[in-house]
């Protein structure tokens, strides 16, 4: 059938009843597919008729105690607590890894013992993960957990482990493997000269693979470094050439409607370059898809910083000032309108043992379905 002659409208009716897993299926049918259930509209619908959350995990400290604060456009009236990890066994859990479907690896944050736990918040399910005694943390800078989900239904997961050693040249790695519910040690993968890899930050799931940003030492240009989850192997990305220069852009990468993405936003400008990575068999290769003007927002919220996309016209924006999140607003760059949260002034940062800081933040598109972890 032509595109033409398709009713979209129909097509919006049905897949905005279908179940989490029936619309991932239904996005590779085809781009305009996949374009119409990235829609604001079509997300809020989806939402109210099938009883699911799409939005953001905000997860926070303070004096040692963990906070978890679910905000969302696409939910109206949802409750802020309506994500807690209270019945987990420990009374303290800090979340270290998570992804979109909602399934989170977490730790006791317990003085006497640690525990490892994933878990699903929204059916209160959990199991112990074993814990790993394969890397020796004195030699690591930095270290980071990353969920990957290999299929949902039945429920197939990885749970990689990364630090550096003291070089800052060499990633120790080791994963996670739902299927023997064990641990296994990876090669080593020294990072290819002279990019640099900001490891402290979070990675961005993407098309089977998580990736970074780097940057060239010496020549202010970016790069990306990318993990695929499947063949277990690395990879060094170019970002596009239009946007590789660190001192005239400000790179965010983010996923746009299922594909990996880069926001360029220009260094002292309103404008914001959307690119996103196409491919095939053989070829990967970025395409500019549009740009956008953050004029209006700027207007009302001068310190703002770009995030992540929620949906096909709407970015999740932090007004950031001396160290602090005051709120966090989600912006239309389509009409420039804007919903604001107030975030009780999250510092970035452990300023000390009595402020509250801002720990990680999480993108979720789950539903109350029970999921078999083993």
């Amino acid at each position: 059938m032509a595109t033409r002659d398709f009713n979209w409208d129909l097509l919006f009716e049905i897949l905005s009843r279908a179940d989490l897993e029936t619309l991932r299926k239904c996005r590779i049918l085809s781009r305009e597919c996949n374009a119409l259930t990235y829609k604001s509209t079509f997300l809020r619908s989806h939402c109210e008729r099938t009883n699911t959350l799409c939005g953001y995990l905000i997860h926070s400290m303070q004096q040692g105690r963990p906070d978890s604060t679910f905000l969302s456009i696409h939910n109206p009236g949802v409750n802020p607590k309506s994500i807690s990890f209270d019945f987990l066994p420990a009374r303290r859990v800090r979340i270290l890894a998570g992804a979109d479907i909602g399934l989170f690896f977490c730790q006791s944050h317990e003085p006497q013992t640690t525990n490892y736990y994933i878990c699903k918040p929204t059916t209160l399910q959990w199991e112990l993960v074993p814990k790993h005694d394969f890397c020796n943390l004195n030699r690591s800078k930095y270290y980071s957990y990353f969920v990957m989900v290999l299929t949902s239904n039945p429920l197939r997961f990885k749970i990689l482990r990364l630090h550096t050693h003291i070089d800052l040249r060499t990633l120790c790695c080791a994963i996670f493997y739902s299927d023997i519910w064990g641990w296994k040690q990876l090669d080593d993968f020294n990072i290819p000269d002279p990019e640099r890899l900001f490891l402290f930050m979070d990675a961005t799931s993407a098309c089977g693979r998580l990736h970074w940003v780097t940057n060239i030492l010496g020549k202010d240009k970016y790069r990306m470094l990318s993990f695929d989850q499947d063949k277990e192997s690395w990879e060094s990305i170019s970002v596009p050439d239009a946007c590789s220069n660190l001192l005239v852009y400000r790179i965010i990468l983010a996923v746009y409607q299922g594909k990996l993405a880069i926001m360029g936003h220009i260094r002292d400008t309103a404008t914001v370059e959307v690119w996103v990575m196409r491919n095939n068999s053989e070829y990967k290769w970025w395409e500019k898809i549009f740009t956008f003007n953050q004029d209006c927002l700027r207007k009302q919220q001068p310190t703002a910083t770009l995030v992540s996309f929620c949906d096909a016209h709407t970015v999740l924006v932090w007004e950031c000032s001396r160290g602090e999140y005051s709120r966090a607003v989600f912006y239309n760059f389509n009409n420039g309108q804007s919903t604001i949260h107030n975030l009780n002034n999250f510092k970035s940062y452990p300023f000390n043992m009595f402020s509250r800081y801002l720990e990680s933040v999480y993108f979720l598109h789950a539903d109350y379905e029970p999921v078999q972890f083993k």
